[in-house]
């Protein structure tokens, strides 16, 4: 996960801007991957969000994503909603 600092390089990324990329995602639909790799950037502007991919984060949990890979910014698939728990649905 990460977060640019407010005016630092490229103004797209300015919070509450943020991209992330989940363990074992790759080639989703036509959504980007990370430079060289094959892993599937995902990018949100929500700070629940970025609470929630934190709390994850931080207690080993996992999280699931929503995305429709025509909604983009700037080439990388936005996450339309994330879903916690173990395992967590989408449904």
């Amino acid at each position: 996960m990460r977060v640019h600092e407010e005016g630092h390089g490229n103004g797209a990324w300015s919070p509450p801007v943020f991209w992330f990329t989940l363990k074992g995602v790759k080639n989703v639909g036509n959504c980007s991957t990370w430079s060289g790799s094959d892993t599937t950037l995902f990018v949100a502007n929500s700070e629940m969000f970025y609470s929630m991919i934190l709390a994850a984060q931080a207690q080993g949990g996992e999280i699931a994503v929503a995305w429709d890979d025509t909604k983009t910014r700037n080439g990388w698939c936005r996450a339309l909603f994330i879903t916690s728990g173990n395992p967590p649905t989408l449904n």
